[in-house]
């Protein structure tokens, strides 16, 4: 017998998990998509294989119309090679299969040990699997909800000196000056609006490593601007330290970076985030070590 509210629930389900990897995160995406496709086959393992199709199907579709953009292969600030788009959609697909088919024979195994076993005759062992079906798929709904109102949460603010860890990553704002022009001689430079020179303190206290450059933040600003580091600035800046910020690797437990950023004379309260702030790598971090989830923004001036 077909479970239609099953087959239009996959339907929906992989509509919205493409919905999410298009508009916000492909990572986001395709967690939302094998997790219920792990639900959906241990509900139903039979049809493990069409929930794996409806689930997946996003995945090429929105490679084949450019939907679905390649991604820097590793951090997305710091190039380390490219995944393509059919790369990315071949592991998504991928991985739907292999947990769509964890799904199935752990519900396939299950149904067997409830009708098998010594206690079938137990009148209550019968409720066992339509129980966990809805337990399964309420904590799933309960999960999505809560990473979408985590990663939409408001800005907290952060002030300089303060200091906040994404999993093993730290940051913190050090100083900030604000000047007309940078550097000397033939790099000599005269900003737009008025350059605002972060020192900024980067740690991996732990064993993390990560990759950095100046494209790694950017500053928002009250009125909605949003502003990408100074290219002619910041070589400039470059020259006067004598430290390029070209993308390079963190190896030690901490190390201190300039970045500049040229600004509207009127910027409303500008602020400094990182990339992730308001992305999906940084939710996962604050699960790893079980801190509730906050979206840092290091406040630049406070006049």
């Amino acid at each position: 017998m077909v479970n239609l509210a099953l087959i239009i629930a996959a339907a929906v389900l992989g509509i919205l998990s493409g919905i999410i990897a298009f508009a916000f995160d492909p990572a986001a995406g395709a967690l939302f998509n094998i997790m219920w496709a792990f639900a959906l086959s241990f509900i139903e393992p039979r049809r493990a294989w069409l929930w794996w199709l409806l689930l997946a199907a996003w995945a090429p579709l929105g490679a084949l119309t450019g939907a679905l953009p390649a991604q820097p292969n590793g951090a997305p600030w710091c190039p380390n090679g490219v995944a393509g788009a059919w790369q990315i959609a071949g592991v998504i697909i991928l991985g739907t299969f292999a947990f769509a088919g964890a799904g199935a024979l752990t519900g396939a195994v299950l149904d067997y040990a409830l009708r098998s076993g010594p206690w079938r005759d137990v009148r209550w062992m019968h409720y066992v699997k339509p129980v966990l079906n809805w337990g399964g798929s309420a904590v799933a709904v309960l999960l999505v909800l809560y990473t979408a109102f985590a990663i939409s949460a408001p800005l907290q603010p952060y002030g300089i000196g303060e200091r906040y860890c994404w999993d093993e990553f730290c940051f913190r704002t050090m100083a900030v000056k604000r000047v007309k022009s940078v550097g000397d001689g033939p790099l000599h430079v005269k900003a737009n609006g008025t350059f605002y020179i972060v020192t900024a303190q980067l740690e991996a206290p732990w064993w993390g490593r990560f990759w950095w450059s100046p494209a790694a933040v950017f500053v928002e600003t009250r009125d909605g601007g949003r502003y990408t580091y100074s290219v002619p600035g910041q070589r400039a800046i470059d020259q006067l330290t004598a430290k390029s910020s070209s993308c390079h690797e963190i190896l030690g437990a901490a190390e201190t970076e300039t970045i500049v950023f040229d600004l509207p004379d009127d910027a409303l309260q500008p602020r400094l985030l990182v990339r992730d702030t308001l992305g999906f790598e940084g939710f996962i971090g604050s699960m790893r070590i079980g801190h509730p989830h906050v979206n840092p923004a290091f406040n630049l001036r406070y006049d």
